[in-house]
C-alpha cells in the first residue's frame, strides 16, 4: 500500500484529458473514450478483477547514464494520446482499461524509481491486473520486472524482448545500472535466486552490439534471432515456440528494433531495422497464446520524432495487443 506523501513525491495521477477526443458524437468509438483513470490511491480500493493496467514510467535517466539521445521521459504521455485516438473494437474492451498514472524519477535517483515501479507493477498484479507499462528508456524493464517477480516468486517466466540490443552491459563501477543493463542485471537476479534466466531476443543487429556483449548473451544461454536470421532464413517459428513453452511470457518491446523509417523518435536509430509486419503478428500470436502476463514498450523519446511517428506506432503495437488479448 502506498501512503499519500509517498505519492506525491514520485507520482503523478492519470491525466484524463490525455484520452480526450474532440468528437462530436457520445458514442465510445474510440479507445480513449474506454479509459477510466484511477490515482494509486483510489485504484488501491477497487475490488480486483481483471482488466488493463496502464502504467508509464516517465524517465531516461539510464538513457543519460549510457550516453544515449535522451526524451524517452516523455514518451508515455504521447503514446497515451496517440492511443486514444485509434477506433476501438470490441475485442479491445472486453476488458476494462485502467490508466494508473506516472511513476516519476528524480535526477539521479533511478535506482529508486525503478523499486517504485516495481512496487506499483506488483500492486496492479495482485488486483489481477495485465500490467501494460509505457517507458521510459530500457532500464524500465528492471523495473517491471523485479515486480513480476515479487508477486510471483516461483513461476518461470520468459522475457521475450523485440530490440536491436541485448542490453547486457554490466552495470558501472558504482554498481548503478543504465538503459544498456537490466537484462544483465535480470540475469544476476535470477542466478542469486536461484530462478531460471529464460531471455529470448528477436532483431538483434549485428552491427550495434560488440563482440563481448555476444559472449555475454552465449555465456548466460541467451536464445536470438538477428536481423539477418529474420530476413534470411524461416526460424520465427520455432522460436516463438520455444518462448510460448514457458509458464508465462513478459514482452518488453523496444521501439529501436524498427527502422528509423518508422521509427525515428528513438534513443539509438537503426539505419536497418524491422518494419511493422516483421513484429505485429508475433505480438498477436503470443496474445493469443494466454502466456504472456506483462508487456512494455520504451525508447519512444517524443522530441526526436517526426510527425510523432514513432509514437503512432507504439500506439498500434499497443492496440494490436490489446485486441488479440
Amino acid at each position: 500500500m502506498f501512503k499519500k506523501p509517498e505519492l506525491e513525491e514520485f507520482y503523478n495521477a492519470p491525466q484524463k484529458h490525455l484520452w480526450s477526443i474532440h468528437r462530436d458524437s457520445l458514442e465510445k468509438h474510440y479507445l480513449g473514450q474506454w479509459v477510466e483513470c484511477h490515482n494509486l490511491d483510489s485504484y488501491q480500493q477497487i475490488k480486483p478483477q481483471e482488466h488493463i493496467a496502464i502504467l508509464g514510467f516517465a524517465c531516461d535517466e539510464g538513457v543519460k547514464r549510457n550516453h544515449g539521445r535522451q526524451g524517452a521521459a516523455l514518451g508515455p504521455k504521447m503514446i497515451r494520446e496517440c492511443l486514444a485516438k485509434i477506433p476501438a473494437s470490441k475485442k479491445h474492451t472486453a476488458k476494462k482499461i485502467i490508466d494508473v498514472g506516472d511513476v516519476l524519477c528524480e535526477q539521479n535517483q533511478l535506482e529508486l524509481a525503478q523499486n517504485r515501479l516495481a512496487a506499483v507493477v506488483e500492486t496492479t498484479l495482485h488486483h489481477k491486473a495485465f500490467p501494460i507499462v509505457l517507458g521510459g528508456g530500457h532500464e524500465t524493464a528492471w523495473g517491471h520486472w523485479l515486480g513480476l517477480a515479487n508477486a510471483w516468486p516461483h513461476k518461470d517466466i520468459a522475457i521475450l524482448n523485440f530490440d536491436a540490443h541485448f542490453d547486457m552491459r554490466h552495470t558501472q563501477i558504482d554498481g548503478k545500472g543504465t538503459s544498456g543493463t537490466p537484462f544483465m542485471q535480470v540475469a544476476n537476479f535470477c542466478e542469486n535466486r536461484k530462478r531460471p534466466f529464460s531471455y529470448y531476443c528477436y532483431g538483434i543487429d549485428k552491427f550495434s552490439n560488440h563482440q563481448q556483449l555476444f559472449e555475454a548473451a552465449k555465456a548466460w544461454s541467451v536464445n536470438y534471432l538477428t536481423l539477418d536470421d529474420i530476413l534470411t532464413t524461416s526460424q520465427n517459428e520455432s522460436f516463438i515456440e520455444q518462448v510460448l513453452s514457458h509458464d508465462a511470457v513478459y514482452i518488453t518491446l523496444c521501439m529501436d528494433v524498427f527502422s528509423s523509417s518508422v521509427a525515428p523518435g528513438v534513443s539509438a536509430p537503426s539505419a536497418l531495422g524491422l518494419l511493422p509486419h516483421h513484429v505485429l503478428p508475433l505480438l498477436k500470436q503470443c496474445a493469443q497464446s494466454g502466456k504472456i502476463v506483462a508487456f512494455d514498450i520504451v525508447e519512444c523519446a517524443p522530441p526526436l520524432d517526426t510527425d510523432n511517428r514513432t509514437a503512432k506506432l507504439a500506439a498500434y503495437c499497443i492496440a494490436e495487443l490489446l485486441d488479440a488479448l
